[in-house]
Formats: C-alpha cells, structure tokens, sequence
C-alpha cells in the first residue's frame, strides 16, 4: 500500500465514513455451465459485474470527497492495474496492484480481461463479498414451507446517487489520458475531437462518458 501524504491527513477517516456507508453487492450475472471439446466442464456460477461494483461504492466514495481511479498499463505482454483513491487535499492512497501476463491476448480477449481484474481489484481493495440471489431465494423458499418466512425490510440507501458530481469525476478522468504524453500512440486526432466534444456536451449522459473512460482504457492508455 502506498500513501502520499499531506500535512493533515484526512483520507484514512473520509475511507472508513465511505465503507460504512457501502451497499450490498448482489450477484446479477450468470456464467452457465458448458461442456469444452475436451470435455471438460466449466462455469456454472453468478458473480456481480463491475457496474453492480460501482453502484455500490461510488456513491458514498462521492459522498466523502474520495475519487476512485484504476490506472491500467500494458508494458511487454504485462498488464498493470493499480487500484487508488485521492481526496480534494492531494492525498493518494494506493489500495492495490496488479500484475498479469497477457501475453498472445487478442483485443477482445483483453478487454474482458482488463474488466474481469478491475471488477475483482475494486472487491478485494475496499474489502467486498457479493451477495448470491440463488442462495437468496433458497433460504426464501425454505423459510416458506414451514411458514417462518417474513420478507425482510429494505433500507433505504443512506446515500443519494449524485450523478451531476460522478459526470465531473468521468470528464476529469477523460482530460487526463488526452493529457497523458503517453497516450499519444492510441489517440488519434479522430478519437481526441470525439472525446472533446463529449467532455463539453451540457446534456451527455453519464452512461456516456463511462463507455468513453472504459474504451480509453481498454485501448492500453494511462492516466
């Protein structure tokens, strides 16, 4: 874990704020199980995929003044993701590094592969488990043979998504892989205006400039 400090440290105390604030996190995709040509039987499981993650973290993250980034980098077939928070005094605080080779990956392979590792960075950083809706439902089914089952309350999340302040943390993460020296072997001048004139559109959508940041970053560009 590495930290970058300022005269007072306030990004340990605005972290834990933001955690005890995390929502659950339920399992919404399913891999089913198939057969490979030799034979072998894989998948059969649920996991949560990374929007589910974000939706349930970024809000108390925005809440605290915490900005999440996931600098990913490819260097010699080794893709690096190092997983980091920051606040509004310039306080950075590494939570995790990944190292992985991705050698002979094609384009779409590698996509995934970014996704998959984000997605799991996020849950072992900030220290999540995923709820299962099988396990969910079982329990449900059980608890209503012998007439025990109560539907449980739902509590209303205690953080307000703010998606005008998420928009800003996505345009601010756009204007730094276009800043970045680096990038310039993947951005070209078609892909610069395109991401230009999204940044300065007054009514573009959120889901918007998430796809942009995503596609940057799949492109091998770093912030």
């Amino acid at each position: 874990m590495k930290f970058i400090k300022h005269e007072q440290a306030t990004i340990f105390k605005q972290l834990a704020q933001a955690q005890a604030e995390f929502s659950s996190i339920i399992k919404n995709k399913e891999v089913k199980k198939q057969q490979s040509s030799n034979g072998k039987t894989f998948g059969g499981y649920a996991y949560a995929d990374i929007g589910t993650v974000l939706e349930a973290i970024q809000p108390a993250l925005n809440k605290y003044n915490l900005f999440l980034s996931q600098n990913p980098q490819i260097e010699n077939d080794r893709f690096k993701l190092v997983t980091a928070i920051s606040n509004e005094n310039g306080e950075v605080l590494e939570l995790g590094n990944i190292d992985y080779n991705v050698s002979g990956a094609n384009p779409q392979d590698l996509g995934k592969i970014i996704t998959y590792l984000r997605r799991y960075s996020l849950l072992a950083c900030f220290g999540l488990a995923s709820e299962d809706d099988d396990g969910l439902d079982a329990s449900k089914r059980a608890n209503m043979q012998f007439g025990k089952y109560q539907e449980p309350r739902r509590q209303e999340p205690a953080v307000t998504f703010n998606e005008e302040k998420e928009k800003l943390a996505q345009k601010h993460m756009i204007n730094h892989y276009l800043n970045n020296q680096a990038n310039n072997q993947f951005i070209t001048d078609e892909i610069r205006n395109f991401c230009t004139s999204e940044i300065k559109k007054e009514d573009v959508k959120l889901g918007t400039l998430v796809n942009v940041v995503e596609k940057l970053a799949n492109m091998g560009c770093t912030l």
